[in-house]
């Protein structure tokens, strides 16, 4: 069997696992957990949210995507365990800003579809 003829058949016989990802939606103020790691979480209210993270653990990890224009979304750990920062999509500011802090938050103006991501190493929580 030629080299060529072997490549392409591995190649065909490969079968590739697509993956959905579970989604959620937050309007109020809320405690994200356990049932929502690695989920896409929507953050749907007009007049912002709190969104508490829960202490740090190697591993979590949480997507959130602005999906309704809003004052401000905050997020707080529960201790100054915050580092990282964002810029947003948006010319009139947007900026999420966090060096070991124990909160962040969106600013008035963030574009639907801005998002900010929290992942945990078990020391920190980086924000990106």
């Amino acid at each position: 069997m030629s080299r060529a003829y072997h490549s392409i058949h591995e190649f065909a016989s490969l079968k590739v696992a697509s993956q959905k990802l579970s989604t959620s939606s937050i309007a109020t103020d809320t405690t994200v957990g356990n049932t929502q790691v690695g989920d896409l979480i929507f953050l749907t209210s007009t007049t912002g949210t709190t969104i508490r993270l829960p202490d740090v653990a190697a591993g979590l990890k949480y997507n959130f995507t602005i999906s309704a224009t809003a004052a401000s979304h905050s997020f707080v750990s529960p201790s100054a365990l915050i580092k990282g920062a964002i810029p947003s999509a948006t010319t009139n500011g947007g900026v999420i800003t966090g060096a070991a802090k124990t909160s962040v938050s969106t600013t008035a103006g963030s574009a639907v579809g801005d998002m900010v991501h929290f992942h945990s190493n078990g020391t920190f929580w980086y924000v990106s």
